[in-house]
């Protein structure tokens, strides 16, 4: 969780220092693809809990 945090806030400085809308959409995108990315991952580990008990 503390390496999601990390990326989201580098992202984060990265868009605000971005000097045109294409990049500041880009960095929104990757940053929302991010949050994405980490939900399936703690999905994917709690389904392997879960089937690791059956």
């Amino acid at each position: 969780m503390d390496d999601q945090k990390w990326l989201i806030e580098q992202i984060e400085q990265l868009r605000q220092s971005a000097s045109d809308y294409r990049e500041q959409s880009f960095y929104l995108g990757l940053k929302d693809f991010a949050r994405e990315q980490s939900k399936r991952i703690n999905q994917t580990q709690r389904e392997l809990d879960g089937r690791m008990w059956e």
